[in-house]
């Protein structure tokens, strides 16, 4: 059985096995995770699970056949998306869309509009409460940085008025990060309390930058090109078995900003697409907008 979060299945996976050294063969997982092959008691078996944007654990499974086996289970601990794959999951609208840029790089776009505004677009996968997020971003306007930042948004349960979520976001023109708590008014209005900030030079003359959150339920570290830069315990979990996270821009300081993203990637033990946990889910869930008040 090949598990998401512990409990579900995951359909269309392929099993492969090298049965005594011989080449690989496949079987299919069945549409609860369910699969099977057949071997010769003392065969030597090596299997392992594939399936696009994922990674799954054990990696391989190896092991001498002794009788019957039915605790193998392939459990997901990574998810990745390059954005070549338009059918990956992610919303796409006026505000968010896979594009290719001038070199043929396939990118994820997020425009916003209105000074003050913040667009969010969360991934396809949720995850538990411990996890590691990653991704790649740039600042895409004619005058980098000057328009707004960037970053990922995370520990998100819902867009709903009362409740809140944290971001990372950077201001790379100007060496400056900061997290930020968000809490969710009413009539498409946010009031965020900063919980860090500073300056760093970590950060890059050409504007591109690998950012990382690592929250380990109650603690968050954050990174700039694979360094950490700050820490806190001043967070405050969801008490929720599975949250979300995703992408995230603003517009700062003028009517509009483009920020650019690639590389996602998300590891942690345990995750579900997005539907199987969350329910039918609205577009405004998957990607929100709305007008930041900052304490």
């Amino acid at each position: 059985m090949t598990e998401a979060d512990g409990r579900e299945g995951i359909a269309g996976v392929k099993i492969y096995y090298e049965k005594n050294y011989y080449s690989a063969r496949y079987v299919w997982t069945d549409s609860s995770g369910y699969w099977s092959i057949w071997a010769d008691e003392n065969d030597r078996l090596l299997i392992w699970a594939e399936k696009a944007h994922h990674m799954f654990q054990p990696a391989p499974a190896k092991f001498t056949v002794d009788g019957k086996r039915d605790n193998i289970n392939f459990q997901v601990v990574g998810w990745s998306d390059n954005f070549s794959d338009p059918n990956s999951g992610w919303v796409e609208d006026s505000y968010a869309k896979f594009i290719k840029d001038g070199t043929g790089e396939d990118l994820y776009e997020i425009l916003v509009t209105g000074v003050g505004s913040s667009v969010k677009v969360t991934a396809p996968m949720v995850m538990p409460t411990s996890y590691t997020l990653g991704v790649t971003g740039y600042t895409a306007d004619v005058l980098p940085d000057v328009g707004g930042m960037y970053g990922i948004v995370f520990n998100v349960y819902s867009f709903s008025p009362g409740d809140y979520y944290y971001v990372f976001r950077v201001r790379p023109g100007d060496a400056y990060y900061e997290l930020v708590k968000v809490e969710i008014l009413s009539n498409g209005y946010t009031d965020s309390t900063t919980i860090l900030e500073g300056p760093n030079s970590i950060f890059t003359d050409s504007g591109i930058n690998i950012l990382e959150v690592r929250v380990n339920w109650n603690k968050v570290e954050l990174c700039v090109n694979n360094e950490v830069v700050d820490s806190t315990t001043n967070f405050l979990p969801h008490d929720s078995s599975f949250v979300q996270a995703g992408l995230y821009a603003y517009a700062e300081a003028k009517s509009s900003h483009t920020v650019r993203f690639d590389d996602f990637n998300l590891s942690a033990i345990g995750f579900s697409p997005r539907w199987k946990v969350m329910g039918v889910m609205s577009s405004e869930q998957l990607l929100h907008k709305d007008l930041e008040i900052k304490e």
